[in-house]
């Protein structure tokens, strides 16, 4: 069975078909590429290219710190006490 090749342009008239809104930040472009990947059959490395994303930051989990949480509560908890 011959591997289908997509060319740049299909794989972005793929995403705006999605709708997905802009591709800003990292963790959205790293979710983008594993939908182009796993929708198209496309390569990693191929996606990434498109996508304008480099794979080293394709590749980085972000790390959240233990008290990340929460303070997040606690930020949000903290206009409710003020009154």
């Amino acid at each position: 069975m011959a591997r289908r090749s997509y060319t740049p342009e299909r794989i972005i008239n793929k995403l705006r078909e999605a709708n997905e809104g802009k591709l800003l930040s990292p963790s959205k472009r790293r979710k983008m590429v594993i939908k182009v990947c796993t929708s198209l059959s496309v390569s990693e490395r191929r996606a990434c290219r498109v996508l304008g994303q480099a794979r080293t930051t394709q590749r980085h989990s972000p790390h959240l710190k233990d008290d990340e949480e929460r303070l997040l509560v606690r930020i949000i908890e903290l206009p409710n006490t003020l009154w």
